[in-house]
């Protein structure tokens, strides 16, 4: 069995190829050192024999005498089995016991003659082009008549690589015989110390599969090894250990449980490979899951949000606490603030993500709501006030201006101020009704008549659709009644028949109506104007929403009345539409309450 473990056969193999590259490590590093010395050591050798021989060579290198040069070259290199050279202060070759001297090229550029005419020995190792093969060669200056530099003659002394390379053959041959012993020692503490290793090992692994079948009775046998006992009491105490943590994780868990399906929050945890672990019951209606159903599932299986899982995939790979907002799209969209950090499972040990959601849809909602608000009433503002301040400036600056364009300048200033002045009599009358809307209460009501209502509003709308030649008409059964609240009612009205004076012709009718229909009651303004593209009708009861923007504001139109035509029918239980068609005129009903009876 021992055998044919892939572990034991690993750890047998590793530290026999340890042992074996400690010996080739070893094995190189001595016979590139013995290669190392012996050259030395042969370089040494022909340096002496080239002292030895300077006695002999002073006096023909001041006689300059060729011939004698030559014939003590070829003698010298017979009897000392070496190649000998002298190379005269030009480089110029005068003996050569090898090669005759005449076929041989200017030496002054050799390495082992430039150091030899400075006053050094000389040493050089590489290819020789006259005889073919690699040389160790050895130059020395010849010291005559006190020449110095490149006034020396040099006795060059070598040898072919050939009688360097067979001594270090020979000792790498005696290194490798010595190696085998060895390596058969390394063999027998591979085996030595891989196989009770993988005896233990297998022990261990024994007891931790009797562990996972929650057989907790058998311990597992303790070694001799101080290491291996340490680990085998270690593991004991870990058994005797699990059983207790298993209950109290058991009561744990329960708890957890009781806590998790109490918080208004909602709570998912995945694990690392995004496998829903816990969900709770507000985490699963947040994002529209069951949670009993979603636990083992991976969260892509479960929902398909981006945002949801882009911000997971970040806890997963960030070591602290990342934060991020969800928008789950469906029938109702909603917004969830989420922040998530990793965690460890403590049952698996795997490394997960926890994250933690908050429904943020109506703060989302009303912050969208405020940015719109306040762009919208900054872009309207900034008009008249730019007008108001511009014309003002003339005013102060110009002292030439007549009369009439004084009067003209004037007019336009105070048509500028009633136009905020109106902007802010409507933002008022809208912030009272969001008011009394949001704080739960709802507006007062009373049991009103519906025809005193329209005749108020239609009154109040006279003289500016007079001014425009165009006809109010009432029409109201005089025992119509509703709950309501007369002031926003009539507000309602008056700004439906206000836009319908602004975009009729002269000779045109405005019929302002009343009934009940549905058991609720409706109230309709319709005019014959010029009508309403239907890509703007999704828009518009938008706060500073205009079909015709320079039209509106010639007219001193402020952009929010049918903004609380909307919020006034809104407050009433109702609800506002609107049918038009380009050059055909517009209908807007009002309906206001739930239907009687209902």
């Amino acid at each position: 069995m021992i055998l044919r473990s892939l572990l034991f056969w690993f750890a047998f193999l590793a530290i026999l190829a340890v042992g074996a590259i400690g010996c080739g490590i070893s094995s190189w590093l001595a016979v590139s050192r013995f290669a190392a010395t012996f050259e030395e050591r042969r370089a040494t050798e022909l340096e002496s024999y080239a002292r030895f021989l300077m006695p002999r060579l002073r006096p023909l290198a001041r006689s300059g005498d060729e011939d004698a040069i030559a014939e003590l070259c070829s003698e010298l290199g017979r009897s000392l089995g070496a190649r000998v050279t002298w190379i005269d202060p030009s480089g110029r070759v005068l003996g050569e016991s090898e090669v005759d001297p005449t076929r041989l090229d200017d030496h002054s550029n050799r390495p082992e003659v430039i150091l030899a005419r400075s006053g050094k020995r000389g040493v050089a190792r590489r290819y020789s082009d006259s005889l073919g093969e690699d040389y160790l060669y050895v130059a020395v200056p010849i010291e005559a008549n006190g020449t110095s530099g490149a006034g020396r003659s040099v006795f060059r002394m070598s040898v072919t690589a050939r009688t360097l390379e067979r001594p270090v053959a020979e000792f790498r041959s005696r290194v490798l015989a010595a190696l085998y012993p060895v390596l058969l020692a390394a063999l027998l503490v591979a085996a030595g110390i891989s196989w009770p290793a993988v005896v233990f090992l297998r022990r261990l692994r024994e007891g931790a599969l009797r562990v996972a079948r929650f057989d907790l009775q058998s311990p597992v046998p303790v070694p001799m090894i101080r290491e291996a006992g340490e680990t085998a009491h270690a593991f004991n105490r870990m058994t005797a250990r699990i059983e207790e943590r298993l209950r109290r994780m058991e009561v744990d868990r329960r708890d957890s449980e009781t806590l998790l399906a109490s918080m208004g929050e909602g709570v998912i945890a995945v694990d690392g490979d995004e496998r829903v672990v816990i969900m709770n019951r507000a985490g699963g209606e947040l994002l529209g899951l069951d949670p009993k159903a979603s636990i083992g599932r991976t969260l892509p299986e479960r929902i398909r949000n981006p945002d949801l899982l882009r911000l997971v995939r970040r806890a997963l790979a960030a070591p602290g606490a990342v934060d991020g907002s969800v928008r789950i799209v469906g029938p109702e969209e909603r917004y969830l603030a989420a922040s998530g950090s990793s965690w460890i499972d403590p049952d698996r040990g795997e490394i997960g993500a926890l994250l933690v959601l908050k429904d943020m849809t109506r703060l989302e909602r009303l912050e969208g709501l405020r940015r719109e608000f306040v762009a919208n009433v900054s872009h309207e503002l900034r008009t008249p006030i730019t007008s108001i301040r511009g014309f003002a400036e003339t005013l102060r600056d110009t002292d030439d201006l007549s009369e009439d364009e004084a009067r003209r300048f004037y007019e336009i200033l105070a048509r500028e101020a009633a136009r905020l002045h109106a902007m802010l009599e409507d933002l008022l009358v809208l912030a009272r009704v969001e008011k009394e809307t949001d704080d739960g209460e709802g507006i007062r009501t009373d049991e009103t008549a519906i025809l005193r209502v329209l005749a108020a509003a239609a009154q109040a709308t006279r003289s500016r659709a007079e001014r425009k030649s165009v006809r109010v008409e009432v029409e109201c059964p005089e025992d119509l009644r509703a709950q309501a609240h007369p002031t926003l009612l009539e507000q309602a009205v008056q700004n439906l028949v206000d836009n319908a004076i602004r975009y009729s012709e002269p000779g045109q009718t405005i019929r302002v109506a009343a009934e009940e229909r549905g058991g609720r009651v409706v109230v309709s303004v319709t005019d014959e104007g010029a009508g309403i593209a239907k890509d703007h009708l999704p828009r518009l009861f938008e706060r500073f929403y205009r079909v015709d923007s320079s039209r509106s504001r010639k007219d001193g139109g402020t952009g929010l009345g049918l903004a609380i035509v909307k919020h006034i029918a809104q407050a009433h239980g109702g609800y506002v539409t609107v049918d038009s068609e380009l050059g055909e005129g517009s209908r807007f009903e009002v309906w206001l309450g739930t239907p009687r009876g209902s």
